[in-house]
């Protein structure tokens, strides 16, 4: 909780380390679920062919718990909420820009 109380008031010192999304993800499953309203489904659909990432892991995780609770509170009446991991690979004339390479998955270059 205090890393996390650091991290949104920007006090907090990046640590970048490799790390596996898809792990994190499962990892933050079951506080997803007590989390959310029990009229929330959660589940995940994570690529196993996903390749590790070099991020501060406790910002990965508030982005998770933000994007959570942004659709907890879009769905007051309930419904699913799935987190989906994939490998996207964009060009360099997409660059800042949001392309869609196939239906579900959208990529987000800065």
């Amino acid at each position: 909780m205090t890393k996390q109380l650091l991290a949104f008031s920007r006090q907090q010192v990046l640590t970048p380390a490799v790390l596996n999304i898809n792990t994190l993800a499962s990892d933050m499953q079951k506080m997803l679920l007590r989390l959310l309203s029990e009229d929330i489904e959660v589940s995940l659909e994570l690529d196993p062919a996903l390749g590790s990432v070099m991020a501060d892991q406790s910002q990965i995780e508030q982005v998770i718990m933000n994007l959570a609770v942004n659709a907890r509170d879009a769905m007051p009446t309930g419904g699913k909420l799935k987190i989906q991991t994939a490998t996207c690979s964009l060009t360099k004339p997409t660059r800042g820009t949001i392309r869609v390479p196939r239906p579900g998955i959208t990529c987000f270059w800065p």
